[in-house]
């Protein structure tokens, strides 16, 4: 028997809606374009939502799956500058803790369920790519 595969995707709007031309209706995210595209989302986060809830809607039923022997993986796409790094919370330093992004929250969990339930072989992989143009963005690669 084929093993299950769940996906749920999630949309974090950065900017109000209707600005630039985004529109959250009834779920859907509408951003215009030459065919009138709507696309429809698991979740949609609009700009007034914390960091907190985003980990609470779309991560943290993860963690519980993790605790069931699933494989899980959140996968954060999108333009350059439009939020990634800040959601998935893998910025240097995080003074405020309400800031704290989608990685630093689930190793909490993890390691507090963990320590809670008796010992766990934990493995965690996390990449992150970049990639510069060398012609146009010279100054922006680090």
């Amino acid at each position: 028997m084929a093993a299950q595969v769940f996906v749920k995707s999630a949309i974090r709007i950065k900017s109000e809606p209707g600005v630039k031309g985004v529109h959250i209706i009834n779920g859907k995210v509408e951003v215009p374009n030459r065919i009138g595209r709507r696309f429809k989302y698991d979740y949609t986060l609009g700009p007034e939502k914390s960091q907190a809830d985003v980990y609470t809607q779309t991560v943290k039923p993860m963690v519980k799956q993790f605790f069931e022997f699933l494989n899980c993986t959140v996968f954060a796409y999108g333009q350059t500058a439009s939020g990634k790094t800040f959601t998935m919370g893998t910025t240097a330093k995080v003074e405020n803790p309400e800031l704290l992004g989608i990685i630093p929250r689930v190793l909490e969990e993890v390691v507090k369920r963990a320590n809670d339930e008796g010992s766990y072989e934990l493995q965690i992989s996390y990449i992150e790519v970049k990639y510069c143009f060398p012609t146009c963005y010279k100054h922006a690669c680090l």
